[in-house]
């Protein structure tokens, strides 16, 4: 069971974006999507930890400090959860 290389995945990634008429985008944004998404189901600290340990970053600081400014509603969020801790 062999894996398939980074070139391998990100050109059938293409194909298929192109097949459903999307526009160019790269596959690493579509990971920027899927933990700012993450991000936004979070509802206290513990769970932007889950989602910083399911993204790779090995410290939740990193996780926030990229995706969390992006989303001041969600930031006022669990800015208030962690007053409540």
């Amino acid at each position: 069971n062999e894996v398939p290389s980074e070139n391998t995945i990100r050109r059938h990634f293409n194909k298929h974006a192109e097949l459903a008429g999307l526009p160019h985008i790269r596959l690493h944004d579509v990971r920027h999507s899927s933990v700012t998404y993450q991000i936004t189901l979070c509802s206290d600290v513990t769970d932007v930890i889950a989602v910083a340990q399911s993204s790779g970053h090995s410290n939740p600081n990193e996780t926030l400090k990229t995706y969390l400014g992006k989303l001041p509603e969600q930031q006022k969020k669990l800015v208030k959860s962690m007053n409540i801790l």
